[in-house]
């Protein structure tokens, strides 16, 4: 199945960033932490951000909507019908999250180590190559607040452009930058017709949406789902993924096949299988990026 969903790409991001700044619908970066992270929507970098999303997509503003209430809306005007198996939703939801806001302390001696021994990785322009343009701006971000990064040997990547019946968690190591690519769910709310395209992205409590923007990764602990790891959105549509529980964590709703994976409440849960890998190479405040390829 070949997607032929035209959309607003990574720019959208940019421009939902702003527009929900505008509308006050969602907290600022500063109050994650004292020394807020420079966000890639600011005026230093848009010429930038605009020049690495239009490299690969075809971009026009008709393709997005901004609602009232801050929410993403992207409007398919071509797409291809998956016919194969569907997956059941997420039924459970994630134990509420009641700490601090503040992103936790790392230590190095925490951070992934030799993990990546046991795991085939993809040379950069393998079959799991990561979208030029996401990988571009998730580069960008990456360095220009490398201080602040904790795990600096990983950077993942979620293409929510693609089916949900295809690989599109990029764990990418930033030093040569080969790649493993692994399947991911999104929230039953961004996917209200069950097509396996996400189409609404949100940053509002109970939405069971998911968000875009700029994460970083927190604490692993043990939940509902069994082993998870939390998440610190570092965008003005992300900044409330820690009080509305957006987490990593385990699914049987997800499988690594060609599959169209169940929707989650607005989590990137993975393959139960996957869940170690991911933890282990992802924890220790890795940053993760929640985009729109295009393609």
């Amino acid at each position: 199945m070949k997607s032929k969903i035209k959309i607003f790409s990574t720019l959208l991001l940019l421009a939902g960033a702003l527009q929900a700044a505008q509308n006050g619908t969602c907290a600022p970066c500063s109050e994650l932490n004292s020394e807020s992270f420079s966000d890639l929507a600011s005026a230093e970098l848009a010429d930038n951000s605009i020049s690495f999303a239009v490299q690969e997509s075809t971009i026009s503003s008709k393709d997005m909507v901004f609602l009232e209430n801050g929410d993403i809306q992207i409007v398919r005007t071509e797409f291809d019908l998956f016919n194969g198996i569907r997956l059941e939703d997420e039924t459970i939801a994630e134990e509420p999250y009641s700490g601090s806001l503040e992103l936790p302390e790392v230590d190095p001696e925490e951070v992934s180590k030799g993990e990546e021994e046991e795991i085939q990785f993809e040379g950069s322009k393998g079959g799991g190559a990561v979208p030029g343009n996401l990988k571009a701006l998730a580069l960008e971000y990456f360095k220009k607040n490398i201080g602040k990064i904790g795990n600096k040997k990983y950077i993942a990547i979620i293409d929510f452009s693609k089916h949900s019946s295809k690989a599109r968690f990029f764990i990418m190591k930033v030093e040569d930058e080969s790649v493993i690519a692994l399947h991911t769910s999104h929230g039953s709310g961004s996917d209200p017709d069950g097509d396996g395209y996400a189409t609404l992205f949100s940053n509002v409590e109970e939405s069971k949406k998911s968000s875009l923007g700029f994460y970083l990764t927190g604490d692993v602990y043990t939940g509902k789902h069994g082993k998870s790891m939390r998440l610190h959105g570092l965008s003005s549509t992300n900044s409330n993924a820690l009080s509305r529980a957006v987490v990593i964590h385990e699914a049987n709703y997800v499988r690594e096949a060609d599959v169209q994976a169940g929707r989650s409440w607005g989590c990137p849960a993975v393959a139960p299988e996957k869940i170690g890998q991911v933890i282990k190479l992802l924890k220790g405040g890795a940053l993760i990026y929640a985009g729109l390829s295009g393609k």
